[in-house]
């Protein structure tokens, strides 16, 4: 016994018939060798139940419908290759679909609107939501549903898996030198951020009693994955982790060929060979030992997490720290009573063949076109021999050498292919733009309603698809991040994405409640429909009756939410766009307002006025001091001349004038 077995840990699993003794509640331990046993006989069960379902041949059928395989076909009794070409017609509606409702998911720079609930205040959503932005970046998310869209369309179901990874990476910084060189160290950080994964149908399996389409109603899920030595050294840093072989027995092990990989979904994974087909997982493609493939088995509960390396090490044996499913799945559409759901290839495997059949007989009759068969009569009367028929074949009787008549059948043919197309586009809701019926044309009520019928159908499986698969992995990826995240992080996050940390009390993001709506593009062009409102009811708001009316009630329009409304119909970030303004902002909005300068001219032309008054007064106070001063000069030279006092008098009663050498007042 060599490789894994030999280890002190290892465990030789056998299929598991518990005692009362082995059986424990979800909250109870449960011990490694029982653990291993309980994975191996539940993979047993579900892989049995999946056979007789004939899922794996189904899928590898649906995989030579998608590539349009063709099959060679003979002239009967001649060497010469019949026609035998393949309509890509899955193919064709899957890529005509996929665009369409992948775009649906991605039309906009944010592919979704995080909204506070409660008393949460919108700050703290906004901040969340670019938390939340980051974490899709991090996780490949994109990429990621793009996969599990095409699975949906393509076999019926679709599988992704969220979670949280905390590896460590190596990146280059630059610096300059004293000299003025740029010169570049390595260091190594920890990165800790969501993963999220698409999940091939043939690497997992589910508990033989789901009835519906979403998978986080099993009981119990199991995950199989290929990894390398290097992948299993790294994961010896996360501490849920144990009984990972050190660096010294991968290299003995791996290197004298004495651990085989296994895989446990053998029975899944139909072994065809297509030009357009990767390796079968578990067979090694690296002359380096290190690189061979080795199988991890995760089973999950919604209590448990069990994950065993080679079905002889327990990896990982204690509670499920999320308390719930970390996997999300959606069908196209969906059966009652079954978690597998029908696609594309399902729906259109029929109309494929047909096409294929009718393309290949018209090719042939074509053939025989141009190509005629040639027949020497002999004589006249029925014939005792059946002779086959092939291109340019010469029936060799005695006789005139004369072609045998072919009916032409191209108009029957691109007829039957034609109606084909229009009933498989139906079918699956791909009928519009260029595949939209004529009759639909005729009138501006026919093109909407036709439209608006085909958008329905895929607008019904987006909202599906995001029930079931984009809201639920957002919202775990933001229970993560509170949960793996720490302030300091949350703000270099922030600062990355909008320029600025966050301002207030971080507890009001950690303990906040969020809503999630994904902006799909339907929903998208139904928003951005109502952008257009908004002149008519600026113009509603703005007319004398209803701002009467307003005055009446002791009310008027909160202009700053709703430009702020409307800014969040767009999907924009409204404190980006709407800030305070500087005083330098306000000096130069007053300057540039018309009635602010008049205001401000009015007011200038008050105080000039004010001055000249100010000043006038000041004049005659002098003009009077002045006289006054006179006035009592002479009295104390004992002038009593009469007429002296009449003129000192008549000066101080008479209103004063400017002096000669001073300008008049200005009016």
């Amino acid at each position: 016994m060599g490789g894994f077995q030999s280890l002190p840990n290892a465990i030789e699993a056998a299929p598991m018939v518990p005692t009362p003794e082995q059986t424990k509640f979800s909250d109870e331990k449960l011990a490694d060798a029982d653990a291993l046993n309980m994975v191996v006989s539940d993979i047993a069960n579900a892989t049995k139940f999946v056979q007789s379902k004939a899922h794996p041949t189904e899928q590898n059928y649906i995989d030579d419908l998608y590539r349009a395989v063709p099959k060679e076909r003979r002239w009967e009794g001649s060497n010469e290759v019949r026609s035998h070409l393949a309509m890509p017609l899955v193919l064709e509606v899957v890529e005509s679909l996929l665009p369409q409702i992948f775009l649906g998911f991605f039309s906009d720079k944010t592919p979704f609107l995080l909204t506070a609930k409660g008393t949460t205040p919108q700050s703290a959503a906004r901040a969340a939501s670019k938390v939340c932005k980051w974490a899709i970046t991090a996780s490949g998310f994109k990429e990621e549903i793009r996969k599990i869209l095409k699975s949906c369309l393509l076999y019926g179901n679709g599988v992704g898996k969220w979670g949280w990874s905390i590896t460590t990476e190596r990146v280059r910084e630059y610096n300059k030198t004293a000299d003025g060189k740029i010169e570049s160290t390595t260091k190594e950080i920890t990165c800790s951020e969501p993963t999220f994964d698409f999940i091939e149908l043939g690497n997992i399996l589910v508990d033989g009693a789901l009835r519906t389409q979403d998978i986080r109603d099993s009981r119990y899920v199991i995950l199989q994955k290929f990894v390398t030595a290097e992948d299993l050294d790294e994961m010896r840093s996360d501490e849920r982790y144990k009984n990972i072989p050190t660096r010294a027995q991968l290299k003995e092990f791996l290197a004298n060929l004495s651990e085989p990989s296994q895989d446990s979904f053998v029975s899944l994974h139909v072994e065809t060979w297509r030009r357009q087909q990767a390796e079968i997982q578990r067979n090694a493609t690296s002359v380096n030992p290190l690189s061979q493939p080795l199988e991890i088995l995760e089973y999950w509960t919604e209590d448990r997490v069990i994950v065993v390396l080679q079905r002889t090490l327990v990896l990982r044996n204690d509670e499920n720290e999320y308390d719930e499913l970390p996997f999300v799945s959606s069908a196209f559409i969906d059966v009652l009573k079954s978690f597998w759901g029908l696609g594309i290839g399902h729906l259109l495997d029929g109309e494929q063949r047909l096409e294929s059949g009718v393309v290949n007989a018209w090719i042939d009759s074509l053939n025989l076109t141009l190509s005629p068969s040639f027949h020497r009569r002999k004589g006249v009367g029925p014939s005792a021999q059946n002779i086959k028929v092939a291109p340019g074949r010469v029936i060799n009787d005695d006789g005139e050498l004369t072609p045998l008549a072919v009916q032409s059948v191209t108009q029957e043919a691109l007829q039957a292919i034609q109606a084909s197309e229009a009933r498989a586009r139906k079918r699956v809701g791909a009928n519009f733009g260029a595949d939209m019926p004529n009759q639909a044309m005729r009138t501006a009520e026919g093109v909407q309603q036709f439209t608006a019928s085909a958008q329905t159908q895929v607008q019904y499986f987006i909202e599906q698809f995001a029930d079931l698969v984009f809201i639920p992995t957002l919202q775990a990826f933001i229970g993560m991040c509170k949960d793996n995240l720490t302030p300091e992080d949350i703000n270099k996050i922030l600062t990355e994405e909008e320029g600025h940390a966050f301002d207030d009390d971080h507890l009001t993001i950690y303990n906040g409640k969020y809503a999630i709506e994904v902006l799909s593009s339907t929903k998208l062009a139904s928003k951005r429909a109502m952008v257009s409102l908004v002149p008519t009811l600026m113009q509603f708001f703005a007319s004398a009756p209803v701002q009467q009316a307003f005055t009446i009630q002791n009310k008027k329009l909160d202009l700053a939410a709703f430009t702020e409304d409307l800014i969040d119909i767009t999907g924009w970030d409204y404190n980006d766009l709407i800030i305070e303004m500087t005083p330098e902002d306000a000096q130069r909005a007053m300057q540039q307002n018309p009635v602010a300068i008049k205001a401000m001219a009015d007011s200038a032309l008050e105080d000039k006025k004010a001055q000249n008054a100010q000043q006038l007064e000041q004049t005659k106070g002098d003009v009077r001091g002045g006289i006054q001063v006179v006035k009592h000069i002479l009295d104390q030279s004992g002038a009593h001349d009469e007429a002296a006092r009449g003129l000192m008098s008549n000066l101080l009663a008479a209103p004063q004038q400017p002096l000669a050498n001073q300008a008049p007042p200005e009016q």
